[in-house]
């Protein structure tokens, strides 16, 4: 039996950033998003106050799909008491009508689908996965540098931009291009995306000591059988408006339109994203 055609459980691919809203977002109640039961539940999401980091597309995804939450953030002095309630000893967590829930993924999927951003076709939502498991796979050898000072943060930072970092913005690359050169999976919005999107708008930052701002627009997509090598990194376009914190260009252009117009002015952003990635 042929798999069912991307996004086909949704609607028609958006040919464009400025039909996103109205084409790649299921209606709530519809197949595409069924959990209207969950979306009565109270939600509390905890993070440290700024822009970026595990928790900002879980905060990006329940501001697109209008579900509301309490974004509960904290300044990183209060993170040692705030980490004694936590079952690791880290951040994010969601509370569920009381009950807490860890790791950052699981919380992507659940809000994901609440939100309508996470695929109903087993497959897609497997290609999704995919995506989410790589950038937080990178975001692990990068978390260690965080913690470190002066040489010893360099030579550690040096090496996985010279090492890892652009074999997965490569392959990242790539799969953006497989897929259409716009969204990663089921050819419209997901929780991959919006991962993507805050990773690679933290790398082309500037806030990344020794991360060259241009890492991203210099790793090229890796050739596959179903994707030739691009001379323009779909990853690293330009996109209007920009949101008011963020550079020039945007990763993702559909991805910056819609967080620009749903969420930015919605999320009441307290200050500048600053780069930090605790675990």
């Amino acid at each position: 039996m042929a798999r069912p055609a991307a996004g086909q459980a949704t609607m028609p691919r958006a040919k464009s950033a400025a039909r996103i809203e109205s084409a790649t977002l299921p209606a709530r109640g519809s197949a595409a998003c069924p959990l209207q039961v969950s979306t009565m539940s109270q939600l509390k999401l905890s993070y440290f106050d700024f822009h970026g980091g595990r928790a900002e597309p879980a905060r990006l995804a329940l501001a697109i799909g209008g579900i509301a939450f309490e974004d509960h953030r904290f300044a990183y002095p209060e993170f040692a008491e705030v980490r004694k309630s936590t079952p690791f000893g880290q951040v994010p967590v969601l509370h569920v009508d009381g009950v807490q829930v860890t790791q950052c993924d699981a919380i992507n999927r659940y809000v994901g689908k609440l939100a309508g951003l996470y695929p109903l076709d087993a497959y897609q939502a497997l290609l999704c996965d995919e995506v989410m498991y790589v950038v937080e796979e990178a975001g692990v050898k990068m978390g260690p540098t965080f913690r470190m000072t002066g040489d010893a943060q360099k030579e550690a930072r040096l090496a996985l931009v010279n090492g890892s970092m652009p074999v997965y913005l490569g392959w990242l690359q790539s799969q953006l291009l497989a897929h259409g050169g716009e969204y990663f999976a089921d050819n419209r919005l997901t929780m991959a995306d919006l991962k993507v999107f805050v990773d690679v708008r933290g790398l082309n930052s500037g806030r990344l000591d020794h991360v060259p701002t241009d890492l991203v627009k210099k790793s090229p997509p890796r050739s596959t059988p179903t994707c030739n090598a691009s001379p323009t990194p779909p990853l690293w376009r330009s996109t209007t408006p920009n949101l008011a914190f963020d550079k020039k260009n945007l990763p993702l252009p559909a991805v910056g339109s819609l967080v620009d117009k749903r969420v930015h002015k919605a999320s009441n952003p307290r200050q500048p994203w600053v780069g930090r990635r605790c675990l």
